[in-house]
C-alpha cells in the first residue's frame, strides 16, 4: 500500500514496530519512502499528514480505543483517517457457520496463537461509536469480504471471482451486509475547526 500511494505522487512515511517488516520494506520499497521503526503510540507527528492509514493495527493493541483517541488528538483539522481492522462480529458469524462453537465459547481464543490471528478482534459498531464520540466525521463505512469468506465451495472464490467482486462492491456499504465484512474499513475525517 505504501508503494501504491507513493506511486501516485504522495509523500509517504511507513512506520511499524517490527524490524522484520521494516527490513523487507527497505529492500522492496522506493528509497524515497521514509521508514521508521515506531509503535503507533509513539508517533508524535501525525499533524504533519493529510491522510493517516491505520490498517490491521488496532486488533493487536492492548488499548485500541485509546489509540483512536490519540490519533484524533494528534491529527490536524481536515485530515483523513483510513482505519481498517479485523471484525470480531464477522469472526463469530463465520465460525458459527462452520460449526466452530467451542472456539466461539472460548471467546475466539486458542491455546496456541496462530501468527496472523489477531490478539483482540474488535466489534465494528462500538469502534465506530468511539470514533464518532472523539469527534471524527464518518465519510464511509465499508465491509471487506462480506461474502467471500462465507462461500461453502471454496473453488468458487476463484472460479467466480468477477461475479463475487461485483457482488462485494454492490453490497459492501449496504445494511446489513456491511457488518458481515471480515474486515471493516472506516474513512474518517477530523472536522475543520
Amino acid at each position: 500500500m505504501s508503494e501504491y500511494i507513493h506511486s501516485m505522487g504522495h509523500r509517504v512515511t511507513l512506520t511499524d514496530p517490527s524490524e522484520d517488516v521494516l527490513a523487507y520494506a527497505r529492500d522492496t520499497l522506493d528509497p524515497s519512502i521514509v521508514i521508521r521503526q515506531q509503535t503507533l503510540q509513539l508517533i508524535d507527528d501525525l499533524n504533519d499528514y493529510d491522510v493517516v492509514v491505520c490498517h490491521a493495527v488496532l486488533e493487536w493493541l492492548e488499548k485500541p480505543y485509546d489509540a483512536i483517541t490519540s490519533m484524533f488528538d494528534q491529527m490536524k483539522s481536515g485530515a483523513k483517517l483510513s482505519l481498517s481492522f479485523f471484525n470480531k462480529d464477522a469472526a463469530i458469524f463465520s465460525n458459527a457457520v462452520y460449526g466452530n462453537f467451542d472456539y466461539i465459547a472460548q471467546g475466539l481464543k486458542v491455546k496456541k496463537q496462530v501468527k496472523l490471528n489477531p490478539n483482540q478482534p474488535l466489534p465494528a459498531k462500538p469502534v465506530l461509536a468511539h470514533c464518532k464520540s472523539v469527534g471524527f466525521e464518518v465519510k464511509q463505512v465499508t465491509g471487506i469480504r462480506c461474502f467471500h469468506d462465507y462461500m461453502r465451495d471454496l473453488e468458487k472464490q476463484t472460479l467466480l471471482y468477477d461475479e463475487l467482486l461485483t457482488t462485494e462492491r454492490k453490497y459492501n456499504t449496504t445494511e446489513p451486509f456491511v457488518w458481515l465484512g471480515r474486515y471493516m474499513h472506516f474513512l474518517l475525517e477530523k472536522p475543520l475547526k
